[in-house]
């Protein structure tokens, strides 16, 4: 098994450092060192994400159901969302598309079972709002949404 990954603790002076090197550092001067596997770790969040962002401006919950769709226009997944009375609330889209598939570039839509107002903001270095367009019978169209 070759060691793709280490974390080097001080016990004494309670400092942690993490680190992804193929082998420690030989200067590496700790009371202990321990090899990780990173196979067995969940894969590093993407570094551009879009958040949906709903606000829910009735004195009633609403749920929002959304799903994802590429570019190509195959279905990547759906997820189910409870905004509370007067409550906002907000999910990454890679939080229901599978890894595998990303990097993502497509749409989401949403259907609620009350009128909510909808906002998408794609997060990375900076963030920038996304509009979302309105259909009616409470849905409503993120057309540009990323996770990558």
């Amino acid at each position: 098994m070759q060691l793709r990954g280490w974390i080097l603790a001080t016990l004494a002076g309670g400092a942690l450092l993490l680190g992804t090197w193929a082998t420690p550092p030989a200067s590496a001067n700790a009371d202990l060192v321990v090899a990780l596997d990173i196979i067995d770790q969940k894969p590093p969040a993407p570094a551009v994400n879009t958040a949906l962002v709903y606000t829910n401006t009735s004195n009633d919950d609403v749920e929002v159901k959304m799903a994802a769709t590429n570019h190509d226009g195959r279905s990547l997944g759906t997820h189910a969302l409870k905004i509370p009375a007067r409550g906002v609330r907000f999910v990454f889209v890679s939080q229901f598309i599978d890894p595998a598939d990303l990097p993502f570039v497509g749409w989401v839509e949403a259907k609620a079972t009350r009128r909510v107002h909808g906002t998408a903001v794609l997060v990375g270095l900076g963030a920038t709002d996304l509009p979302s367009q309105p259909r009616p019978h409470s849905r409503m169209i993120f057309p540009v949404t990323a996770a990558y």
